[in-house]
């Protein structure tokens, strides 16, 4: 399937605009008239490098800041989260409709589909550019009128209707993408349902914040568990953290595929280690003197008041702290011991705040009745039959007391916890050669039961890991540990998100590609799991100014890396259309003139019918410029800059109003009382020659040259006199009085002459 054609009556600043997308045929509706053309420059499969043909067509819209290319890719995005072309039910009379003015032209399976409001135009207004394209494809286009009731409609829900045949767009994934973090307020995010996935900057910010929404427990039903629909927020590090570090976890997926690992190796672009920190160290690295001040609910639960714990969580929580006293695990390093201890308290700090939210209101029950075993029973346990101890007995007291809740989900929220840290122990009983680990202290509180608190450093020893040693290699069993590691964390039955993968020493255009690569990376499994089998037959790629922080280098190449890789990320679907906003040359210096849309301001002509004044609205759509028909593809990068992209000057600004300066310097003359008025910066000479002895244009250096030796040539020769006769004055002593008396005359003319 492949979008060709999309007019629009009105949307925000858009108003009756025309886009094609350089599809076989073109289309121009001008005065309720559909002008339909073969397009000379087409060839099919043109952007593919391989012979799968996914890649059906890629279109280009440049033009200048606020000329409208995002606001064209609002409307497009509109069109494909609506999955076709819909039609507004009126609330007070049911049998009557809002109908959008459009003409939507489709083509799938070789056949042009053109779907428009019945007042637009007919299908005796319709103009061929012959009668030989006439003949070759009027068959193959089929004309869908809307616009008379339910005519050529079907119902698409209880307040809209759909227009035929456009219902082809609910099988099509749409994805837009954008670095853009400006200040125009934005509330998209990825909507699966409706097959639209918002992998921007903004749209990955707007679903992580609501994913840290959090939900009230009351209401649900008791075999639910209570953990799943909540978000532990005492170690709210901030939604931009939670942002980089999500980014960081994509893109480790995305360096387990092969296919992509040897991308990302021929670039360069992927960092040399990862660190497995946790959330409240990095909240207390955040917030270094809030912790004698902080409320107990920002706590780990190992510093609460202990009489509002059972006591085996209490002493889970001693076993703990006892390991860096002395009590050596078994197999177990003094290094590693740390570690361990540094990660022990963070994860049964989540049990614990996970089992509390999945018994609820029973726990006060539970925890009266667990403290009244006798701590012999359980003191000399290790970590693992500590956890499986408390299991245990929870379930037989729930028994007990007759308490309802999910014994199942309770043990497998145990022993999700169990496996984790069973894969902690192997990793530190066997750390792998790239396995570092970093020294640090966090602050603990420990608050007694008197509800005094003592502050306490506490030595902390995060895990990090080597991933690669330069820019050429990468080490895949180190890959491979820590993929394991955050499959089996992942796999926690919580919503308590505390280990952090943080990495860093990139640069902001490494950072830009590989953030490129792992978005769409991984947004193919999202696509590929939509409700229907077919819905992601077709996928149209939206790209807003993706170019940005790319070094020009990098720009040049870009194209010709999506092309190569979205293929392969989407090789499931049955085409692929990319439509991209850019404000650079070197993205269209790869795609044809008849795929490029220009847009620019321009003065619409408006005629007062009352009174017949004629007036001018500035208006913003696409160009109709002559001169923008050069060829693009292939062409100098430098011509098109100039030629293609509506600049004034290739210089800049600065150097082209000095230059200006220079050249109105040169060509006055004396200090005339004009010049004197006129406000610029007057340059000596020797400011003049050392300012074009700077500029880099050949052309404009040597008539800058040409205009100076014009003006000055005099005055140098008078210059070059009065050094000589200084230096003569100055090396000899016997000068006879009449030459004396000659030299100092002809100084005093030339001095007198130089001023």
């Amino acid at each position: 399937m492949e979008i060709c054609f999309y007019w629009i009556d009105k949307f925000a600043a858009i108003e009756g605009q025309g886009y094609n997308f350089g599809s076989q045929l073109t289309f121009e509706y001008k005065n309720k008239t559909l002008f339909i053309d073969k397009n000379s420059q087409y060839i099919e499969g043109f952007f593919n490098l391989n012979n799968s043909n996914l890649i059906k067509n890629v279109t280009a819209i440049c033009g200048e800041n606020g000329v409208g290319k995002s606001t064209f890719l609002r409307a497009f995005k509109g069109l494909l989260r609506d999955n076709g072309l819909l039609v507004r039910v009126l609330q007070k009379e049911k049998d009557k409709f809002k109908y959008p003015n459009r003409i939507l032209v489709l083509k799938s399976k070789g056949k042009y589909k053109i779907m428009y409001h019945k007042d637009l135009f007919s299908t005796d207004d319709v103009k061929f550019a012959s009668g030989e394209i006439k003949t070759k494809y009027v068959n193959v286009i089929e004309f869908i009128p809307y616009g008379d009731g339910v005519n050529n409609m079907h119902k698409f829900s209880d307040h809209f209707w759909r227009v035929n045949e456009s219902e082809i767009l609910s099988n099509t994934s749409a994805i837009y993408f954008s670095h853009s973090f400006d200040h125009n307020l934005y509330s998209d995010f990825t909507q699966v349902d409706r097959g639209y996935f918002d992998i921007s900057t903004k749209g990955i910010l707007n679903k992580l914040k609501k994913e840290l929404t959090s939900h009230s427990p009351f209401g649900l039903a008791t075999n639910q568990p209570n953990h799943l629909n909540f978000n532990d927020e005492r170690f709210d590090i901030g939604i931009l953290k939670e942002f980089y570090i999500s980014e960081t976890k994509e893109r480790i997926k995305l360096l387990k595929d092969r296919r992509c690992i040897n991308t990302i190796l021929e670039l360069g672009i992927f960092p040399k280690t990862v660190e497995l920190n946790l959330d409240y160290i990095i909240y207390r690295f955040d917030n270094k003197d809030a912790i004698d001040n902080e409320e107990s609910s920002a706590l780990l639960r190992s510093e609460w008041n202990r009489n509002t714990l059972n006591n085996i969580e209490s002493h889970i929580y001693d076993h703990i702290e006892k390991l860096d006293k002395g009590r050596l695990l078994k197999g177990f390093s003094r290094t590693s011991q740390i570690v361990f201890q540094t990660y022990l308290r963070r994860i049964f700090d989540s049990y614990f705040i996970d089992v509390e939210r999945f018994l609820f209101f029973k726990l006060s029950t539970l925890k009266s009745e667990i403290d009244k075993i006798k701590k012999s029973k359980y003191e000399e346990l290790n970590t693992l039959d500590l956890l499986d101890y408390f299991k245990e007995r929870v379930i037989e007291l729930s028994d007990e007391e007759d308490l309802n809740f999910n014994k199942e989900d309770f043990e497998n929220l145990t022993e999700s916890y169990r496996e984790f840290v069973k894969l902690v122990i192997k990793m530190l009983l066997n750390p792998h050669p790239l396995i570092k680990f970093k020294n640090n202290y966090t602050v603990l509180a420990k608050t007694g039961n008197d509800g005094g608190r003592h502050i306490l450093d506490k030595n902390i020893k995060t895990i990090e890991i080597s991933i690669g040693s330069n820019s050429q290699t990468i080490n895949f069993d180190a890959l491979e540990l820590l993929s394991d590691f955050l499959e089996v964390y992942e796999s926690l039955d919580t919503n308590n998100n505390f280990i952090k993968v943080e990495w860093g020493n990139l640069s902001t255009g490494e950072d830009t590609l590989l953030n490129i690569y792992s978005r769409f990376f991984n947004v193919k499994p999202l696509v590929e799991k939509r409700g229907s089998k077919h819905s992601n037959d077709n996928v149209i790629i939206l790209l807003d100014e993706i170019e940005h922080s790319l070094h020009p280098e990098w720009q040049r190449t870009l194209l010709y890396k999506l092309v190569s890789f979205l293929p392969y990320v989407f090789s499931s679907s049955k085409s692929i259309q990319i439509i991209l906003a850019t404000n650079v040359p070197f993205l269209i210096a790869d795609i044809p003139t008849s795929n490029v849309i220009y847009l620019e301001r321009f003065k619409q002509k408006k005629v007062n019918l009352e009174t017949g004044k004629v007036h001018f609205e500035n208006k913003l759509g696409v160009s109709e410029k002559p001169s923008l028909s050069s060829q693009t593809f292939a062409a100098n990068i430098h011509s098109l800059l100039m030629n293609n992209f509506f600049m004034s000057s290739t210089l800049g600004q600065l150097s082209e109003t000095k230059i200006t300066d220079l050249i109105e310097n040169l060509n006055s003359v004396g200090s005339t009382s004009e010049n004197a008025i006129k406000e610029r910066k007057a340059y000596t000479p020797d400011e003049i020659k050392a300012t074009i002895e700077v500029i880099g244009e050949p052309i404009i250096k040597n008539k800058l040259k040409s205009m100076y030796l014009n003006k000055y040539s005099d005055n140098k020769k008078n210059s070059e006199i009065v050094q000589l006769i200084d230096k003569f004055q100055q090396t000899q002593k016997e000068i006879p009085d009449n030459v004396k008396d000659l030299l100092e005359k002809i100084l005093r003319k030339t001095k007198n002459d130089k001023n």
